[in-house]
């Protein structure tokens, strides 16, 4: 069972952006990294692009649970080695950030970015899986009517590509492309 509505989220954000001015004439790019890809190698790839001004943003698609060596429970986002000098503790077993989730938090940043990416390796089509949720969620409602000028793009990684291919792969066609309209999948 889904946590949220997306369907209704993503018609909402649509007519926020065809009424705002507040996206400005260049649309900012921000791209959001699934726990899956998470690594050395795109967190390298990621810095290129927003040294370079290709991307505006990147940010992690989900929430980790921790507990410190006092037991503290934390809640750390994402990519942790950003704060390589805190103490993140081990996971707390059994705590999962759903898919549903992911696609939560990268609709929500479609009300500030026109363009926003998701990098993944979950190219299952599972029923509460990530490209299930966008395929029957957010798909419909972002193709409908391309008057918008939002894009969503899932960049999926390959069985047989190497992570670090895989980052360089994402980074030239984030740099690269003329990105479409609604939401659209690459296999890279």
């Amino acid at each position: 069972m889904l946590l949220s509505n997306h369907r209704a989220f993503t018609r909402q954000i649509i007519e926020w952006e065809s009424a705002s001015q507040a996206y400005g004439a260049e649309a900012r790019v921000a791209v959001g990294i699934d726990e899956c890809s998470d690594s050395a190698a795109m967190q390298n790839a990621m810095s290129r692009l927003v040294r370079c001004g290709a991307v505006f943003m990147v940010f992690p698609l989900w929430q980790d649970l921790r507990r410190t060596r006092d037991g503290e429970i934390v809640s750390t986002c994402g990519i942790e080695s950003l704060a390589a000098d805190v103490e993140y503790g081990e996971r707390v077993p059994g705590f999962s950030w759903s898919d549903d989730r992911v696609v939560a938090k990268a609709l929500a940043n479609l009300i500030t970015y026109r363009k926003v990416f998701i990098v993944s390796e979950n190219s299952k089509g599972d029923v509460n899986g990530l490209r299930h949720i966008l395929n029957i969620s957010v798909r419909p409602e972002l193709n409908a009517c391309l008057d918008h000028k939002l894009s969503l793009q899932l960049l999926l990684r390959r069985a047989t590509t190497r992570v670090d291919v895989f980052a360089d792969r994402v980074s030239n066609y984030i740099a690269s492309s003329s990105t479409p309209c609604g939401y659209s999948e690459q296999n890279l």
